[in-house]
């Protein structure tokens, strides 16, 4: 199986603070600098999984993009490169039992240079993240895009991303751009499915609601069924609903939990030793 993503790559910066934060003061913490972002994270699980994966993505000449092209290279995922002046950058905050985002989203002119021309031609899924749709300067570049592989015979999947995005972006806007995606599948976890509210009752696919810690709500054919998560000790939740897409393309949705259950045990978004 060879699954191509396209989105995001990012350098991510976690900060785990058990004991909170001191205002204008020092705080202890242990911080580690990795390779992430979801486009990127889905195709590391996925070569995990045993699949060949692609990401495409940009790539800018920093120190930074040098620093996650490198632990991606190590992992067996390959990277069609993009060129931009800055990759993303996210910082995740873990303190005293709470986890904050913090996201640069970099350099987002690459959308609007995509070419599926330079995809190799035997892939199986096309794994689109949101962000990009999201937030480029204007999604008909990647819209474009996944029209051209899917004219191909190639299964789109979509990941809704971000429900602050997609409130901001306008609900009925971007359900919009998802019907002319035409994705056979929806990844979403329930405050992103609700964000579209009932703008997404005319989408004809699949969808796999992430839950966390309650496990996933797979809908085929309008027909909605639960699966329980395995119980595992959180260490890190980042990266997990990644791990579980990448899970489900590859072999389905016990895969899938078992792939983010593999992942919160360990730091980091990728299948990589810390």
């Amino acid at each position: 199986m060879h699954i191509v993503t396209v989105g995001d790559v990012a350098l991510d910066v976690l900060v785990d603070a058990p004991f909170g934060l001191h205002e204008d003061d020092d705080t202890e913490a242990r911080i580690v600098l990795a390779a992430g972002g979801q486009a990127a994270n889905v195709a590391a699980w996925a070569v995990e999984l045993g699949a060949r994966a692609t990401v495409v993505a940009p790539r800018a000449n920093t120190v930074s993009a040098d620093l996650v092209a490198e632990q991606l290279a190590r992992t067996g995922v390959d990277l069609v490169e993009i060129s931009v002046s800055s990759i993303a950058t996210v910082v995740s905050l873990l303190a005293a039992g709470t986890r904050t985002l913090l996201s640069d989203a970099g350099d987002q002119s690459w959308v609007d240079r995509l070419d599926p021309s330079v995809l190799p031609t035997d892939i199986d899924w096309l794994h689109v993240s949101g962000y990009p749709l999201l937030r480029a300067r204007d999604p008909a570049a990647l819209v474009a895009f996944v029209e051209a592989v899917r004219r191909r015979g190639v299964s789109v999947s979509l990941d809704l991303s971000s429900a602050a995005l997609v409130t901001a972006f306008g609900p009925a806007r971007f359900a919009a751009v998802v019907r002319q995606l035409e994705p056979t599948l929806i990844f979403a976890n329930e405050p992103e499915w609700a964000a579209l509210d009932l703008h997404h009752s005319n989408l004809r696919c699949d969808v796999v609601i992430k839950r966390g810690a309650a496990g996933a709500t797979v809908v085929v054919d309008d027909v909605a069924s639960k699966h329980v998560a395995p119980a595992v000790d959180v260490v890190d939740l980042t990266g997990a609903g990644d791990a579980l897409a990448a899970g489900y393309l590859v072999g389905g949705i016990d895969v899938a939990l078992q792939t983010a259950a593999r992942c919160v045990v360990r730091r980091g978004a990728q299948p990589v030793d810390r």
